[in-house]
């Protein structure tokens, strides 16, 4: 039987895509052994990731693993573990799944020697696995090892189709003052570069019958540098929920209505893991015309163009519902992941 090392952060979004993932593999692929490290807590102190990825290396080499398969992202210390293995002298096989398509955890702290290990070391797996193509050709476009294995497998949907309860539906409408009686659009997540505000300010201004709720960390200072002009305190159909997401609150919030999704071309953006969680449920989406976008869905649109975003906007508003997408279930994606680990 194959031992596979499950290496992720224990927090944030790859927390939330990986554990699952770990959870779909351990219960129904009992011919692999399955075990899942990782930190516990994001730094940026050298001294704190050196001891964090030394404890985390020699947990690994004592579990003996024929496969690691690591998820990793920007600013996440997994990434220094290959290098650090191999000098150690370690090595089996490894997998990596690409979240993110530049790592700059060393680049912020300016570790050079770290910086070029970590970014090295993310072209010599044995193998990939991507969620989109335009993932896969950014990759070959920095890495040249065009013999190396790979599937590219969707993002599932991380926050599973869960039951929220009336009792706590009710909670959270006066913890956020929202009335569900009302059309609702929602923004979600952290406010990232490659999220654009402007476009959901016009369509607050140009639909006040409709609700706005932007829900996540610092929104409102993004908001509010991205539109210069406006007084949002004058936006009384915008909503914002000023702090990061509980599992309830998220299951909650994507069931309020249509999910808004004005994402725009960035360098380290390969994909959205949010998406997959309003197509999973049957949730109607706005969604930018930009790559990768369009390999999750064809209801895309060119959001700077104002009147195809207030045609389009409407037309989702009053068809808020679609049929639920199942390819984005962990159960489709553990199967494309189970064929690559049967390359090894």
């Amino acid at each position: 039987m194959k031992k596979i090392v499950i290496v992720s952060p224990f927090y944030n979004g790859l927390y939330k895509y990986t554990r699952p993932l770990y959870e779909e593999l351990d219960d129904n692929y009992k011919k692999y052994e399955f075990v899942h490290i990782g930190n516990p807590n994001m730094t940026f102190d050298i001294n704190e990731i050196e001891d964090i990825t030394d404890k985390l290396v020699e947990k690994i080499i004592s579990e003996k693993p024929d496969i690691i398969h690591y998820n990793y992202g920007t600013y996440d210390v997994e990434q220094l573990i290959p290098y650090k293995l191999n000098k150690r002298g370690f090595s089996c096989i490894q997998i990596l799944t690409y979240h993110s398509l530049q790592l700059d955890l060393f680049k912020k702290i300016n570790h050079i020697e770290y910086d070029i290990e970590a970014n090295k070391y993310m072209g010599l797996m044995n193998g990939y696995v991507f969620f989109t193509k335009y993932a896969k050709n950014i990759f070959y476009e920095k890495y040249t090892n065009s013999s190396t294995k790979f599937v590219i497998a969707k993002h599932p949907a991380t926050h599973l189709d869960c039951h929220v309860s009336e009792k706590i539906k009710n909670k959270l409408d006066k913890e956020f003052k929202i009335d569900r009686s009302k059309p609702i659009a929602t923004l979600l997540g952290y406010p990232s570069h490659w999220k654009d505000s402007t476009p959901i300010v016009k369509l607050i201004n140009k639909y006040p019958e409709i609700n706005f709720v932007v829900a996540g960390p610092w929104w409102m200072e993004k908001i509010i540098k991205e539109n210069p002009n406006i007084d949002i305190d004058k936006l009384c159909n915008l909503i914002i929920v000023n702090k990061e997401l509980d599992n309830d609150e998220f299951n909650y919030a994507m069931d309020l209505g249509i999910g808004l999704f004005p994402y725009k071309y960035f360098k380290s953006f390969q994909g959205s893991g949010l998406l997959p969680n309003y197509l999973y449920r049957g949730i109607n989406v706005l969604v930018s015309d930009i790559e990768p976008l369009k390999e999750y869905t064809e209801n895309v649109i060119d959001i700077y163009n104002e009147s195809e975003l207030f045609k389009r906007f409407e037309y989702v508003i009053k068809n808020n519902r679609v049929d639920k997408d199942n390819s984005f279930s962990y159960e489709e994606h553990a199967k494309i992941i189970d064929n690559l680990y049967k390359e090894f």
